[in-house]
């Protein structure tokens, strides 16, 4: 069974809000969509048999399972979390992510670190 890791503005762009989509924050309130659904789903049900649970070790703005390589050094340090979750996880998950560039801007040394991304939305990625 394949594995993923959900990286937050996957959730975000599911709601269909394009005024959200650029620098939106995932939460409770206002008028839920289907990333909201999501959201809340994991939030109230937790992780079942179909979810692993991973601990990632923050060190110094970063994690210990992050890779340490100079390609990755300004990776984001916010999505750093998703790709040591990833490295952390005994499934090798792919990483599942919709507009945000950091992921295909680094692309080579994610693979070469043993992380994949799936570009969900590769027409719309965030141009910074």
């Amino acid at each position: 069974m394949p594995a993923y890791v959900v990286e937050t503005n996957v959730a975000i762009v599911a709601n269909n809000r394009p005024e959200q989509t650029p620098q939106a924050d995932l939460n409770y309130s206002g008028q839920p969509g289907v990333g909201d659904e999501f959201f809340a789903v994991v939030h109230q049900y937790g992780y079942g048999p179909s979810c692993e649970r991973v601990e990632i070790t923050p060190c110094d703005g970063s994690y210990l399972e992050f890779p340490s390589t100079a390609a990755l050094q300004a990776f984001d340090h916010a999505d750093r979390k998703f790709v040591a979750a990833a490295l952390a996880s005994a499934h090798r998950p792919t990483i599942l992510n919709a507009v945000d560039t950091d992921w295909s801007a680094r692309r080579s040394p994610l693979e070469s670190a043993g992380v994949r991304v799936l570009e969900l939305c590769p027409q719309c990625l965030l141009r910074r």
